[in-house]
């Protein structure tokens, strides 16, 4: 049995953050850690030690993009999900997401009364994209032999 992907959910919306939590924790295997917002997942970091950090475009103190910039500081494997409404604010923000650092975005759309879409949404766009990222990173912490340089040298000729 695989241990669970620790994900940290950093959203000023506590709506939101429930939301992503329940679409996580439905599916299984998956530990949630929730932030306030982006200064919030900074100070967080070392307590909860998350596989992958699923960030607000959006947030009081420090945004989406400028966490993005202050982890990488600390972190550069951390993998880092943008996660968008579709709003012409957040997809701008998403469009800097990459630049500053996120390894990938997600967006979705919420509306008034529509709860069980919008998990439905989450469940397929956010879902595989952190399991693509937690398996990354977890190959990146264990520091897989085959990805070292000796071992792809030695598989590129043919050496055992």
């Amino acid at each position: 049995m695989h241990p669970p992907i620790r994900v940290m959910i950093a959203n000023d919306s506590a709506v939101i953050r429930r939301l992503v939590s329940e679409a996580l924790l439905d599916a299984d295997g998956f530990e949630v850690y929730p932030a306030i917002n982006g200064s919030d997942a900074v100070n967080q970091l070392h307590a909860t030690r998350p596989d992958v950090l699923v960030l607000d475009t959006e947030m009081p103190v420090m945004n989406g993009v400028q966490a993005i910039r202050a982890i990488r500081e600390q972190d550069t494997i951390l993998p880092i999900i943008m996660l968008c409404l579709s709003t012409e604010s957040s997809l701008l923000a998403m469009a800097q997401a990459i630049p500053a650092g996120a390894n990938d975005v997600a967006k979705f759309t919420l509306r008034m009364g529509h709860v069980a879409s919008a998990k439905k949404m989450l469940r397929d766009e956010l879902l595989p994209k952190i399991r693509f990222w937690a398996d990354i990173h977890l190959q990146k912490r264990l520091d897989c032999p085959m990805t070292s340089t000796v071992a792809l040298s030695a598989l590129e000729t043919g050496v055992q």
